[in-house]
């Protein structure tokens, strides 16, 4: 699926990816953590908002709590809509116990989208 969408034109490849993203967040597939570590685009509101619903997910039910799960999250704050992944993020550390093993690769996360945030407002001042 991913060289699929990288060998879109350009100019579909967002498009393409949202699509992709939305199917597979209805099917439960485990093809969605390695197809968004493929594909380095720069994602809309609604691929951020269907990748970390479909993290929240994989954090409730991965028995394994595996690393890959987590270690995601690191380049998803380099490529999510920053606005979107602030609410969505502050929700999941709401959600999240202080002891989970998932907490704080979603504080890292938030770190890295707050900073993100900090300095486009930054830039506009």
């Amino acid at each position: 699926l991913s060289t699929l969408i990288l060998s879109a034109p350009a100019i579909e490849r967002t498009a393409l990816l949202e699509s992709v993203i939305s199917q597979l967040a209805s099917s439960q597939s485990n093809v969605t953590l390695p197809l968004l570590a493929a594909v380095d685009l720069p994602w809309t509101a609604a691929i951020t908002e269907q990748a970390l619903r479909y993290f929240h997910r994989v954090m409730r039910y991965d028995t394994q709590q595996g690393w890959h799960a987590r270690s995601a999250l690191g380049t998803w704050a380099k490529r999510c809509d920053v606005p979107t992944a602030m609410t969505i993020l502050s929700e999941l550390l709401a959600g999240c116990d202080e002891n989970s093993p998932w907490r704080k690769a979603i504080e890292q996360c938030n770190d890295a989208v707050a900073f993100r945030a900090a300095m486009r407002q930054e830039l506009l001042t």
